[in-house]
């Protein structure tokens, strides 16, 4: 808050003077905002930095929608790069606060299995990794126990003597904001 007076003064006319003063309050507009939580191509926005006070708040997502809210949540349409904007405004202040938010491709899960005919006792089983998306992160489980966090595995050594013994190979695939699974039965 700053109080600016100012005074006129004539020197032409000594009686023709006036001083007055006026009030002027400046603050200053900032503005951030952070990804809270994402499901697929959902995402919850929220401030991270403001000014304590604004009159009005708006959200742009890269042309695929707006938004008033102070902590939307919304959807985009695919995998990609948008430009999402929040600006903040107070009087005639506007202040804005822009990042470029991409959005990944949605992981799918898929592997083959390589068994061979005979199906013999030891049964020495490749596995090709087919998943598809954007920073996988991996998990096999072979009989829901984890064996590998690794986008490829050894080939599997099965055993079954003496009797007929199942096996579940999962693969299950994430990346930031999603997460999808495959299995098979051997």
């Amino acid at each position: 808050t700053y109080v600016l007076t100012y005074t006129f003064d004539n020197a032409d006319f000594p009686t023709c003077s006036n001083a007055d003063s006026f009030t002027v309050v400046v603050s200053e507009l900032m503005v951030d905002f952070q990804i809270d939580d994402c499901t697929g191509n959902t995402l919850q926005f929220s401030l991270t930095e403001t000014s304590s006070t604004f009159e009005s708040i708006s959200w742009d997502f890269g042309g695929t929608g707006t938004s008033t809210q102070a902590s939307p949540s919304h959807t985009f349409p695919a995998a990609g790069a948008y430009e999402v904007t929040v600006t903040i405004r107070n009087g005639p202040c506007v202040e804005t606060a822009t990042r470029t938010i991409v959005i990944e491709a949605a992981p799918m899960a898929d592997f083959q299995l390589s068994i061979p005919p005979e199906r013999c006792a030891l049964l020495t089983v490749p596995v090709t990794d087919r998943a598809s998306g954007d920073n996988l992160r991996y998990e096999w489980y072979l009989n829901d126990n984890l064996i590998s966090e690794n986008p490829t595995i050894d080939p599997l050594l099965l055993d079954a003597i003496g009797e007929t013994t199942s096996y579940t190979l999962r693969q299950v695939v994430s990346n930031d904001c999603a997460t999808d699974s495959h299995m098979e039965t051997i």
